[in-house]
């Protein structure tokens, strides 16, 4: 029974490429075990699948999994796999709301969006050694989804901020991402040099949808 480690950085990406290699080995889900790994970053233990081979789904799978992916539930990337190996015989399921799997995935999906909202109404940023920082500790992990957003939003200034599973650091224009500081139980920012070393700059690598409509057949990647 394979057992898939997952990063805390890069999530989405190692869950689509994991997930690309299984569906391609014809492993069902009942046969696999989805755990997120403690370290920022684990090696694949899996080989990617061939590169002649092409998983299509629809724009709303992309959707769904891109968000739901960053809930803090051990059960969501079981779930979403379990949703893509049915893709195969029913291309439209992930728009049917009432099978289980795509209600549970749809509530994980909300709950995510919901936190996005929060923690950018609260975020503020504070003056810590000549560093603009800031920490935060959201119930989900939406950090690293946000990235990019947030480096545009504040893209005038450098700043790092600090999440339990994740670091982000923003100078020069430059966005990278780094280990988180474990679990935060204080209000006075944790100073990190702006110049610490960090993870390379991250983009995320979900396809552009824009205008497609949910049965238009897409690219799985990577």
């Amino acid at each position: 029974m394979p057992e898939i480690l997952l990063p805390s950085i890069g999530t989405l990406t190692l869950w689509r490429r994991h997930a690309k290699r299984l569906i391609y080995d014809r492993i069902p889900p009942e046969d696999v075990v989805w755990r997120l790994d403690d370290a920022p970053v684990v090696d694949l233990d899996l080989p990617p699948a061939p590169a002649m081979f092409r998983l299509r789904v629809s724009e709303r799978f992309l959707e769904l999994s891109s968000r739901a992916i960053w809930h803090s539930s051990p059960q969501r990337f079981a779930l979403l796999y379990d949703l893509l190996w049915r893709l195969r015989l029913a291309p439209k399921l992930a728009s049917d709301t009432s099978d289980p799997t795509v209600a549970a995935l749809i509530d994980m999906e909300l709950a995510v969006e919901r936190q996005k909202m929060i923690l950018r109404k609260q975020l503020r940023f504070e003056n810590c050694g000549g560093a603009l920082v800031a920490q935060v500790a959201p119930k989900h992990p939406v950090l690293e989804a946000m990235a990019p957003s947030l480096a545009q939003r504040y893209h005038s200034f450098d700043w790092v901020i600090h999440a339990p599973e994740i670091t982000l650091r923003h100078r020069d224009g430059v966005l990278k991402l780094g280990a988180g500081v474990g679990e935060i139980t204080r209000r006075k920012p944790i100073a990190t040099p702006i110049d610490a070393p960090m993870l390379p700059g991250f983009e995320d690598q979900a396809p552009t949808c824009g205008g497609l409509s949910s049965s238009t057949p897409l690219i799985f990647h990577p």
